[in-house]
């Protein structure tokens, strides 16, 4: 399935060089320090998830035949322009589920749809093209979590003020038959930690609040601060852990065939 995805430049807001055209992993925060969490166990304590918002694919995103130049599959965070008051932006159809962290964020689709999103809620982005104004009285900020693949990454980094976290190429030829794209709350108890699980899709987390150590197989563990996240491969194994002395809240995105589990419990912990 093509979709389009494209940027125009923002009207009344700064922006800043767009990264690199290769995707790499999101690191973590060189202001935290990786002390680790003393704790092996696969099973969730103090962790609650709430589910935001999903959409439905009828076929794989950017399922195109085989060939040198095809275009290849990716999944990603992105912090959009951020608009002042009366900002507008132009945008293309984004395959993607937006999270609005402040101010209101007004969609008027190409036909003539209004959809606004408040600060701490998360959308299904249109299918068609779309303006984005701001017709609140702060700037407004949101994360786009998306799949895109390496052309239309270029129009989306067009202005984009930052890239949260980006995956490497996801494995081709995809599952074939429909796909759910879901992006989860995931709120931490200090001392706290979720299930250890392996999933059979993509999967993006992006840190809101506290301070997270995201582990997986073979001794692997990222430490991210509000504002950093990582990317999963499809089948992948994670459990996130809170090594800050508060609550820290999570956003995963996932995208998943539904001719798969979504998920699968591990009974072994991840060190």
């Amino acid at each position: 399935m093509a979709l389009t995805l494209a940027c125009a430049g923002p009207t009344g807001s700064a922006s800043t060089p767009a990264p690199s055209a290769t995707p790499v992993a999101a690191t973590a925060s060189e202001n935290v320090s990786p002390t680790p969490v003393p704790i092996s166990d696969p099973y969730a304590r103090g962790a609650t998830i709430v589910r935001m918002a999903t959409r439905m694919s009828p076929e794989p995103l950017w399922d195109l035949p085989l060939s040198a130049r095809a275009p290849r599959p990716y999944v990603g965070a992105y912090e959009l322009p951020n608009q002042p008051p009366g900002g507008s932006l132009n945008h293309g159809a984004l395959p993607s589920i937006a999270y609005v962290l402040n101010g209101i964020v007004r969609w008027t689709t190409t036909s003539g749809t209004a959809i606004d999103v408040n600060t701490g809620e998360a959308r299904a982005t249109p299918t068609e093209g779309f303006v984005e104004t701001n017709p609140g009285t702060t700037t407004s900020v949101w994360y786009a979590f998306v799949v895109y693949t390496l052309s239309s990454r270029s129009l989306l980094t067009n202005g984009v003020q930052r890239e949260i976290a980006a995956s490497t190429m996801l494995p081709v030829p995809q599952p074939a038959g429909r796909y759910t794209l879901r992006l989860d709350m995931v709120t931490v108890e200090a001392g706290g930690r979720t299930a250890a699980v392996a999933h059979a899709g993509a999967a993006v987390v992006v840190v809101l609040e506290g301070e997270i150590e995201l582990r997986q197989p073979q001794n692997k563990h990222d430490y991210l601060a509000p504002g950093k996240g990582l990317a999963v491969q499809p089948g992948g194994a994670m459990q996130v852990f809170d090594r800050g002395p508060a609550t820290a809240k999570v956003l995963e995105f996932f995208y998943t065939p539904d001719s798969k589990p979504f998920e699968t419990p591990l009974t072994t912990p991840l060190n």
